[in-house]
């Protein structure tokens, strides 16, 4: 067995209680499928991955502020690379009770995304497809794995494992994203009945598990250099000195801070960066 059925279960128990907390290219020569469900019925077979920690996805931070770019930032801090992000966060984290600080920290956390390497039955010819998943998506095939049913088989097997149908819907709602209306859609991972092989023979199957690409290195290929970081963070800290701090939403009651202590604060960060 690949996946660690009690890693699952604490990160089932860790998406439960989420903390507040998606990446601009910078390099990277590698280059993977991927998988979009359409609507209406999709056969795919999760493919035997270990991400090192005994998940069965990649798990990948990133800064996903507009704030900062129009675009996410993979977080270089989660394979130990410097990140001026990061160093930025730690020092505002001194601060907590400050409305400045809160607002600013809000801005700057991180935000994971998983993705899952399968095979699109009907489309075996592509290879190995990569799913970037949502977290209801996520917590539902967790779901499934840490059930009584199947906690003592290892689903993802390449020979004994078990396709799995994802059925998509539309919801009936829209998200807005850059102007332009998308439909907000509906996902059922459920398992199939019975298990079946991932391919025909043994060689085939083995060919396939050995195409499984390393998701963690190829999304570290993307992690900005730290001088390319010091600069988002000196535009990011002089667009708040120059256009001021937003009052906290009618959610958090705490007073917002006079402009001229949120600038203090923000000399601050600038002087520890």
């Amino acid at each position: 067995m690949t996946y660690d059925i009690e890693a699952i279960k604490k990160k089932i128990a860790q998406l439960s209680n989420p903390k507040n907390g998606k990446g601009n290219r910078d390099k990277s020569s590698a280059k993977l499928t991927w998988f979009k469900p359409t609507l209406g019925l999709n056969e795919v077979r999760f493919m035997p991955y270990d991400d090192g920690n005994g998940q069965p996805f990649q798990q990948i931070d990133y800064y996903d502020s507009r704030q900062l770019t129009p675009r996410r930032i993979v977080a270089p801090v989660q394979w130990g690379l410097p990140d001026p992000i990061a160093e930025l966060m730690a020092e505002l984290s001194k601060d907590r009770q400050s409305d400045v600080t809160w607002q600013l920290m809000r801005q700057l956390r991180l935000k994971e995304s998983h993705y899952a390497p399968l095979i699109v039955r009907g489309q075996e010819e592509k290879g190995i497809q990569i799913w970037e998943m949502g977290q209801t998506v996520l917590n539902q095939i967790y779901a499934v794995l840490a059930h009584p049913d199947y906690v003592d088989e290892f689903l993802f097997d390449a020979e004994k494992g078990y396709d799995f149908t994802i059925t998509v819907t539309d919801s009936g709602k829209t998200t807005n994203f850059s102007g332009k209306d998308y439909m907000v859609k509906n996902y059922d991972p459920q398992p199939r009945r019975k298990p079946s092989p991932l391919a025909a023979t043994a060689k085939e199957r083995q060919a396939l598990v050995d195409s499984i690409p390393n998701l963690g290195e190829y999304f570290k290929g993307f992690a900005m250099s730290e001088d390319k970081l010091k600069q988002i963070v000196v535009n990011f800290l002089q667009a708040k000195t120059t256009d001021g701090l937003a009052a906290p939403s009618s959610v958090d009651e705490r007073p917002a801070q006079a402009p001229s202590e949120a600038s203090r604060k923000i000399d601050e960060a600038f002087s520890d960066l």
